[in-house]
């Protein structure tokens, strides 16, 4: 399609396999207590590809966006990578503060982001934590203090809060790159598109976005 970067999730198996799959659990298991021999003889499981394999699928043919899901094996992501991959090519991403402070450690991730919403199921989300810890809502100066002490040098915000008041601004006046995601409606997406202070737009519908972008 012509897309500029793509994005996918990684997650370790039992045996210490880096493998590209979103969903935390496959046929009611982790794929944390699957070995990869086991994963791949499962029903739903059988396509899910190695990290190896995807790089060599993709590497000198688009950026990559490498978002991990679960902390822990930080450094065994960004060393594979970076075998194949040279750093102005990607980005890495997460939810997890923690994971974002051993990624901006380490000397081949010069760029790590941190993954930001304000409504979501994933346990180890910023928001989550904070409210579990301080029993409010973090404000926007909280957030960006947070992913500046992670070490973050990328905020990957979702829609919901690039549409808080002042969010995006300050973001850009902390130094911080930005990415929206998800965005599939065709007006928001050439909206964001337009919006100068915007390192990417995410989104399912890559086909429609390039065509915006190409029209404006």
């Amino acid at each position: 399609m012509g897309a500029d970067m793509i994005e996918f999730d990684v997650r370790r198996t039992d045996d210490g396999h880096l493998v590209i799959v979103h969903d935390a659990l496959l046929e009611g298991r982790p794929i944390g207590s699957f070995a990869l021999a086991e994963l791949r003889r499962s029903r739903l499981g059988s396509g899910i590809p190695t990290l190896a394999e995807t790089l060599e699928l993709t590497r000198g043919r688009i950026a990559l966006d490498v978002e991990l899901k679960e902390e822990g094996y930080e450094s065994a992501v960004v060393d594979q990578v970076h075998q194949r991959f040279g750093r102005d090519h990607v980005v890495f991403t997460s939810f997890s503060v923690r994971s974002v402070a051993a990624l901006a450690r380490h000397s081949g991730a010069p760029r790590a982001g941190l993954i930001v919403d304000r409504n979501t199921d994933n346990a180890i989300d910023l928001w989550r934590e904070w409210i579990a810890e301080h029993r409010a809502e973090p404000t926007v100066a909280d957030l960006l203090r947070a992913a500046k002490d992670s070490g973050a040098t990328l905020i990957a915000a979702s829609q919901t809060l690039m549409e808080t008041d002042g969010f995006e601004a300050a973001a850009h006046a902390a130094g911080f790159a930005l990415m929206v995601w998800t965005v599939n409606n065709p007006a928001a997406i050439g909206r964001y598109l337009a919006d100068p202070m915007l390192e990417a737009v995410i989104t399912d519908r890559p086909d429609l976005a390039l065509a915006l972008r190409s029209a404006s």
